[in-house]
This record gives structure tokens, sequence and C-alpha cells, in this order.
């Protein structure tokens, strides 16, 4: 988690709390990392009484603050826009400032009004680009299937050093993306660490889940 901005007069911890506990019965690995800083940072985590997970683009969840129930929406612009939220010109100029420095992020709103964003970094490992050029002197073509924004994608698959790219995607579009490469007789490995990944591990000639930071698939 690197950035933590509210609105409507939240307060930080008021945003995190909200978020984790909405979060707290996703596999997500964004999920799981909000939820451990939150845990990290003290704040209070309210029961989770119904929760709804659409892969790809976000999640619903009612929680319990209080003896109130709130309810709470995380996810992307199009799913906030599903759920009849409307985003204001200044959210959308914070998200592309976020997007170009390659964070990750999640809008928050409660009910029909957008209460907050969390944005998240990734962190490279360092021998990515080694490892990328490695591959590619073997005849080994690596190429970015994400669920992120263009941009995010972007700025990571130029510090990789992976020239092709395909971002935006829904789980079953990965699946697609795949299957477009067996068609071209390539043999696939996938490699894929959060619960959306589980169809396109499983198209793969090779499915690689990550292990402690991944999801339990």
């Amino acid at each position: 988690v690197s950035d933590i901005i509210p609105f409507q007069n939240y307060s930080k911890d008021e945003l995190l709390s909200l978020t984790a506990s909405a979060e707290s019965k996703s596999e997500h690995p964004f999920a799981k990392a909000i939820l451990e800083f939150a845990k990290n940072q003290n704040v209070n985590i309210f029961e989770s009484t119904e929760f709804k997970m659409t892969s790809g683009k976000g999640i619903v969840s009612t929680i319990l603050q209080n003896n109130i129930s709130k309810k709470i929406i995380c996810g992307n612009e199009n799913f906030l826009t599903e759920h009849k939220v409307q985003l204001e010109e200044n959210i959308i100029s914070q998200l592309e400032q976020l997007r170009l420095q390659g964070k990750a992020v999640i809008l928050i709103a409660e009910e029909n009004s957008c209460i907050g964003i969390i944005a998240l970094s990734d962190i490279l490992r360092s021998d990515v680009s080694e490892i990328i050029c490695k591959l590619n002197s073997i005849k080994v073509n690596s190429v970015l299937l994400t669920g992120d924004n263009k941009k995010t994608a972007q700025y990571f698959a130029n510090l990789a050093g992976i020239k092709n790219i395909c971002s935006d995607l829904l789980p079953e579009q990965k699946v697609e993306q795949i299957i477009n490469l067996q068609n071209e007789n390539k043999t696939v490995c996938m490699i894929g660490d959060g619960i959306n990944d589980a169809p396109a591990l499983k198209t793969a000639d090779v499915g690689i889940a990550m292990g402690s930071m991944g999801s339990d698939i």
C-alpha cells in the first residue's frame, strides 16, 4: 500500500478501516496487502456480513460498523460506474497521476458515493530484467497479461524489458490470449499470483502459481 487518499471528510484511517473490512473475505493479492497493512496500522476491522466478488472488476461487501450496516464497493472505474457511482474530474485526475507512477489503484465507494482511493505499488525483483533478457536469448518470448490499466502495465513492462503487453484484461480475456498463442503453435507457460489467474493457469501448457505471496489456488 503506497497511497491512501480519502474524500468526503473521511480520514485515512477511516478509509483504510472500511476498505480492509470490506476486502477481508477476498483472496485477491491486493485485498491481502490492504488487510495486512491495516492490521499493521492497528485500525479497526469490522465484520463483513455479505460479500460478492466480480472477477477482474471488484467486490461489494456489507460490513457491520457499530451495529450499522454499510455497503462498501471496491474496484475499478467501470465497476463503480456499474453500481451508479459517479466519479468527479478531480478523482479521475488523481487516478491518472498514480498510474503514471506505475501504481495499481482501487476506488472505494459507500453506497453510491466515492469515498477514496487506495493505491498499491508492486516491487520488481532485482533480477527481472536479466531473466527476461536470458529468455529472449533462447527464443522464449515474454508477454505481460494484466488486468491493470495500460499506463501501470507499461511502467512495469519498461522496467522489466517486456515488449508485448496486454492490459485491462478480464480473467476470460487472459484465457483468450493464451489460446490465441497456442493456435499459433506456441507452447505457453503462464505464471500467476491471483485467484483471477486460475482459468489462465489451467489453460496454459504449464501453469505456475505463486506460493507464499499469491492466493491459495
